[in-house]
């Protein structure tokens, strides 16, 4: 009997063509989980292949408060979560809906989630201790850093290694973003477990100025 085909190291691969050939002959590998019961769904959210995960969604009896999280669709949320809080119940992978919406620039489901009472300082229960502005910060998501900011999330709140969002913002090279965070009264003197400051962790070649921390 040979080996049944593991959907997740074929999704690793990049070949969506076999994947998709193999769920059509097993129809439940598109409900697979990983280890850490991640669903296949959310991995191809975060590799990215979005067509793969649309088609996915299609194919699953129903979403889970993550993946609708992921996905965008705040219809699904309401029914998923309480409708007069919304606790932060955390993913195999120690990601909140919140941090999840602000990663994948789901803004609709974001401000849902806040309306509801989603904490906008809630670190992830991971090594990573991201916070959802921190989430923002690495997708680049300029409307999401400001919708965080505006229901009271930390300018200067920090993730593993002592990495504030400005400095996050400008280490990814992301002036706008650090010009936001700087307005909101982030501290561009507060430095990383390891000393550096914000203008320290700019890319090389960078204008200080551009991303507001002066000549």
């Amino acid at each position: 009997m040979g080996c049944k085909l593991n959907p997740f190291e074929v999704l690793m691969t990049g070949d969506i063509e076999v994947l998709n050939r193999a769920i059509e002959q097993d129809p439940e590998l598109a409900s697979a989980r990983d280890q850490n019961g991640i669903s296949l769904l959310m991995m191809a959210l975060y590799r990215r292949e979005d067509e793969f995960a649309e088609s996915l969604a299609g194919r699953l009896p129903a979403l889970d408060v993550f993946e609708a999280a992921a996905m965008g669709r705040v219809d699904l949320l309401e029914s998923l979560l309480p409708v007069d809080r919304a606790p932060e119940p955390f993913a195999g992978d120690g990601f909140t809906p919140l941090h999840l919406a602000a990663y994948f620039r789901r803004l609709e489901v974001a401000r849902w989630l806040l309306e509801k009472g989603a904490d906008p300082n809630c670190a992830a229960e991971n090594p990573s201790h991201v916070r959802p502005l921190h989430s923002a910060v690495a997708a680049n998501a300029d409307a999401m850093v400001d919708l965080l900011l505006s229901f009271r999330a930390d300018p200067d709140v920090r993730q593993a290694g002592g990495w504030t969002p400005l400095q996050a913002a400008c280490h990814r090279g992301a002036p706008a973003i650090a010009r936001r965070l700087l307005a909101a009264g982030a501290d561009p003197s507060l430095r990383a477990d390891d000393g550096r400051d914000a203008r320290a962790l700019l890319p090389r070649d960078s204008d200080p100025a551009a991303f507001g921390l002066g000549p």
